[in-house]
């Protein structure tokens, strides 16, 4: 699992109430009525001793106890860092006592009557529902802090143009490059920080990514405050609402200047160097090929994880906050939109539960944790015990089941994968079977799929052979085979 993804704590309730009897009341009508378990502290001072070192989502204070009233635990609690909303329970009402109640920060006030059950349910619910609301809402910037710290580590420029071409969002890059404080950058518009022949190029950049979507090995220089240009590469898409309503354009750009240098030193050559020439293209289009590979292994990962954590935000909104419900959905939406286009610059890291368990483990844990995410059934056979094999071979096959699993989630629709990893001859064999729509001859030639690629190239590494095959309707079969070393 992701080291940045946190698994839901159940909810806790803290109940303060120094009569025994009451209380057990109270905490069965808690546990009953709302499932959330219950602790109990029979008086004020013992209570905000602990409160530092135990979490809880909500309270439940007696209004007067032996030691003081709530009013007065209310205060201090107003400073405390961590909001703790507060319901008060009394046996007489209490206008003056209620209206202060909430100004300190009580988040509801009941009185012991005949009504105690439905309004200090509700009330509760009320005050466990707002923390859940400010848990999703420390998610939300959680992860666009993520989001945005990703974009920062960039060495490419990244940026979001609304439809009236102004800056909306981009990473540092874009301040390094043009020399523009975000200040400046916010009030930035294409129209007018452009002219002549740079303008209409442009202005028809845009309008191709309006009409088709999509743009690529778009060429335009960038130039700094200080009248520096540099050429970039650029590669642009274009942003929906979830009704499908284009809402703006989302970009990267590359520095090209050494390839453009390279380029024109190559053109005003001498015939003499056209063998050069040619050799040079191809190591730089393996580079290009083997930077793609890395960047679609680790990202579409990373890709799918984010995913799946904001579908799973969604799902556990209460009811009635729509308005959170619809941003979570726009971020999901614009996350599948531009995050592919952010280059991961991190150097390949070997999963540290391959060196401590071995394959076998890491792959169950994979797939436990591919079934939680995904809801999609996933079982795991094998011939061979829990042993350590050689370590590239183990973070290579490891790889390729991710990559796998990836392309599962993304692509098949399916309900149910079944891994087997087995010692057959002199070779390990790993096999990915799913249930899902399956894949065509021309899909698993494609040059473009960069996923099928990568576990292609991988196995070849490994001295392996890769094979992928599939009917639609019928699944996808993965298989992979490498020499077994000691």
């Amino acid at each position: 699992m992701d080291a940045a993804v946190q698994e839901p704590a159940s909810m806790k309730v803290l109940l303060v109430e120094d009569d025994p009897g009451v209380a057990y009341v109270v905490r069965q009508l808690i546990v009953a009525g709302l499932g959330v378990e219950t602790e109990i502290i029979a008086d004020f001072k013992s209570a905000f001793s602990m409160l530092p070192f135990e979490q809880f989502d909500a309270a439940v204070f007696d209004y007067r106890l032996g030691d003081g009233d709530a009013l007065e635990l209310l205060r201090p609690l107003s400073e405390y860092p961590v909001h703790l909303p507060v319901v008060i329970m009394t046996g007489q009402g209490d206008e003056n006592v209620a209206a202060e109640a909430f100004r300190l920060g009580a988040s509801g006030y009941v009185i012991k009557d005949m009504d105690l059950k439905p309004n200090l349910l509700q009330a509760l619910e009320n005050a466990l529902a707002r923390t859940r609301l400010e848990r999703t809402q420390d998610e939300l910037e959680r992860q666009t802090s993520l989001l945005q710290t990703a974009l920062d580590a960039m060495l490419d420029v990244f940026f979001v143009i609304d439809l009236e071409g102004r800056l909306i969002r981009w990473n540092t890059r874009v301040n390094d490059v043009l020399g523009f404080s975000d200040e400046e950058l916010s009030l930035i518009r294409v129209d007018s920080a452009l002219s002549g022949v740079e303008l209409r190029r442009v202005t028809q950049g845009i309008e191709t990514v309006r009409h088709d979507g999509h743009l690529s090995n778009f060429e335009e220089c960038l130039r700094h405050a200080s009248g520096e240009r540099r050429p970039y590469e650029f590669t642009a898409s274009l942003l929906r609402d979830p009704t499908g309503k284009a809402i703006g354009i989302c970009g990267i750009g590359r520095d090209v200047s050494e390839r453009k240098r390279f380029e024109d030193e190559l053109d005003s050559s001498l015939e003499k160097l056209r063998a050069l020439t040619a050799r040079l293209q191809a190591v730089r289009e393996e580079e290009r090929t083997a930077v793609a590979r890395m960047i679609h292994d680790e990202l579409g990962q990373s890709l799918t994880v984010l995913k799946i954590d904001l579908s799973f935000l969604l799902k556990k909104l209460p009811e009635g906050l729509d308005d959170i419900a619809e941003r979570i959905t726009q971020m999901s939406s614009l996350v599948d939109d531009t995050i592919r286009l952010v280059r991961q610059v991190a150097v390949e890291l070997r999963p540290g539960i391959l060196d401590d368990l071995g394959l076998l483990a890491a792959i169950e844990w994979q797939a436990e944790e591919f079934q939680e995410r995904t809801v999609i059934t996933c079982l795991v056979e094998s011939n061979m015990g829990y042993r350590f094999l050689d370590p590239d071979a183990s973070v290579g096959v490891f790889r390729i089941l991710q990559e796998a699993l990836t392309n599962v989630a993304r692509h098949a629709s399916a309900t149910r994968v079944e891994i087997r990893l087995n010692e057959q001859g002199r070779n390990l064999v790993l096999s990915v079977n799913d249930n899902g729509r399956g894949i065509t001859p021309a899909q698993e030639s494609n040059i473009e799929s960069l996923g099928i690629l990568g576990m292609r190239e991988r196995a070849h590494i490994l001295g392996g052979t890769f094979v992928i095959s599939g009917e639609p309707g019928s699944g996808t079969t993965v298989t992979v085979s490498v020499p077994l070393r000691s």
